[in-house]
């Protein structure tokens, strides 16, 4: 693969459903892992949509291994949590101060399911802003 070519959603499907097989998880298994559902996994894996870089992670960290996408690596486990800092930086000198709250922009059921799994909930973000509100 050359550097810099985008993958094909079908490219990455491929790459998915390898590491699940491996990891010897069906797709139900692998949602209720990821706090989605089976057709979202389906999805994915079948080349249907191409998933979200908070997807893919929260696969590589269920199947414990590293996803290797082209020249991408998503780690797993320990890979992801060593690396929350590192993102956390890159996020903030992309769009500074700025905070996101993605229930402002009304998500779909399985990406409402998928935030509470990762502790996303409205709650955390009205609390969050309430916070900076104050702290002005």
């Amino acid at each position: 693969m050359s550097e810099g070519r985008t993958l094909k959603a079908a490219e990455i499907g491929i790459q998915l459903r390898r590491a699940r097989r491996k990891a010897g998880l069906t797709q139900a298994e692998m949602a209720r892992r990821m706090g989605t559902t089976q057709s979202s996994v389906a999805r994915a894996e079948s080349g249907l949509v191409r998933p979200s870089l908070d997807f893919i992670e929260r696969f590589a960290r269920e199947t414990r291994e590293p996803l290797r996408l082209g020249s991408l690596v998503v780690w797993s486990a320990g890979g992801i949590e060593d690396r929350r800092g590192e993102r956390a930086e890159r996020i903030h000198r992309a769009i500074g101060d700025r905070s996101f709250n993605p229930w402002l922009r009304n998500p779909t059921p399985s990406e409402q399911r998928s935030l509470v799994a990762d502790g996303l909930t409205r709650d955390y973000f009205e609390g969050r802003e309430a916070s900076r509100a104050r702290g002005r």
